[in-house]
């Protein structure tokens, strides 16, 4: 009888044990997901987009082609379509080419979600150097090939693409938007 309690009281200080570790692992994922939580904005100072695009979305009432910047830096705006940049995208969108060979694709999507998921699929086609960053409603890439420098962004449902020979083309193309603002360094 005694080896029958004794082990039943091993099979008791055993899970007990187990139950103690699992709640310590527990504590420590909660404490894991707050602290990572409140490092978003460490997060996005470390990975900082060259350009503010937390500005406030157009109105919902708007389409591409009433936003759409006609003349950049004096350069106009030589043609325009209604196909994307990047293969087939549902919903409202306008993409117009510049004298300056740059190219400026806005599209209207449903909601915020979808935005960031073309945003994504976007930079997966793209080869080169490449950086991008996510945060909530806001999302943002960057990429550079031997031919092209590209910059995306959403704000809310709306997505904004520039395809440009080289970065100083595309950031005149990316500010005409008014929805995007140069990043002040803090040296």
């Amino acid at each position: 009888m005694t080896g029958l309690l004794n082990e039943v009281c091993a099979n008791v200080n055993f899970k007990n044990a187990l139950l103690t570790n699992l709640s310590l692992a527990l504590a420590f994922l909660f404490a894991l997901q707050v602290i990572l939580a409140s490092c978003e904005g460490l997060v996005v100072g470390l990975f900082k987009a060259p350009y503010d695009t937390k500005m406030s979305p157009p109105s919902d009432e708007k389409f591409p082609q009433d936003i759409f910047p006609g003349n950049v830096d004096n350069i106009k705006l030589n043609k325009s379509h209604n196909t994307s940049l990047f293969g087939t995208v549902s919903g409202e969108q306008m993409r117009g080419k510049y004298t300056n060979g740059a190219e400026l694709a806005i599209i209207k999507l449903e909601d915020p979600e979808q935005a960031k998921i073309k945003l994504d699929s976007i930079y997966e086609e793209l080869t080169g150097h490449k950086q991008k960053l996510s945060i909530t409603n806001y999302s943002w890439i960057k990429a550079a090939d031997k031919r092209f420098f590209y910059f995306g962004w959403t704000n809310h449902s709306w997505l904004f693409l520039v395809k440009a020979k080289d970065e100083q083309t595309a950031e005149k193309v990316i500010l005409a938007t008014g929805y995007a603002k140069k990043m002040i360094k803090n040296n």
